[in-house]
């Protein structure tokens, strides 16, 4: 999920930069604007944060599967999420697509979809937050287990010991209980 955070703040710093281009064209007292600067930058971050959508999708997926235990639920509401982020790269797919107009409504017809891409991202991370509460739940219960183990083994070995010190004491001479 690191990935994504870093994505969209490297998402953030490229818009912040389309926009001081965006303010410094407006300067300009030109009626008819050419934005296909603008429209190139923007359709290259729309390929990012698709392919970033879903690698994290993948990534949660293979997660989800690697888990020891609860991993119904959490795959049931990953695939719930499915139908809406194929709804979203099918903007963004439907944004990529060549136009002739290079004006302001392509300019926001591709930011929109940059942010249908974006808006997807939180769901699939807040089923990642829960993927990895049910890990470290799993990790926390098995390291109690193997602790548990660790002294029912100790205590075992003392008691073998404590029966085998009782045996020579006494005298007893083997298992087969006669001489």
């Amino acid at each position: 999920m690191g990935q994504s955070t870093l994505s969209a703040q490297m998402l953030q710093i490229q818009q912040q930069f389309t926009a001081m281009k965006q303010a410094a064209a407006n300067q300009a007292e030109d009626s008819e604007r050419d934005y296909s600067a603008v429209i190139a930058d923007d359709l290259l971050q729309a390929r990012q944060v698709t392919a970033a959508l879903n690698s994290s999708v993948s990534s949660l997926e293979r997660f989800i599967d690697a888990l020891p235990s609860g991993r119904e639920n959490l795959r049931q509401q990953l695939e719930q999420l499915k139908p809406s982020i194929e709804k979203a790269n099918q903007q963004v797919e439907e944004a990529l697509k060549p136009s002739p107009k290079h004006d302001w409504t392509r300019s926001a017809e591709v930011k929109l979809a940059i942010a249908g891409a974006l808006i997807q991202e939180i769901p699939v991370a807040v089923v990642g937050d829960a993927a990895l509460t049910r890990a470290r739940t799993a990790k926390a219960s098995a390291e109690r287990i193997s602790e548990v183990a660790s002294w029912v083994a100790y205590v075992l070995y003392t008691l073998s010991v404590a029966l085998a010190l009782y045996g020579t004491l006494t005298g007893m001479k083997g298992l087969g209980g006669g001489e």
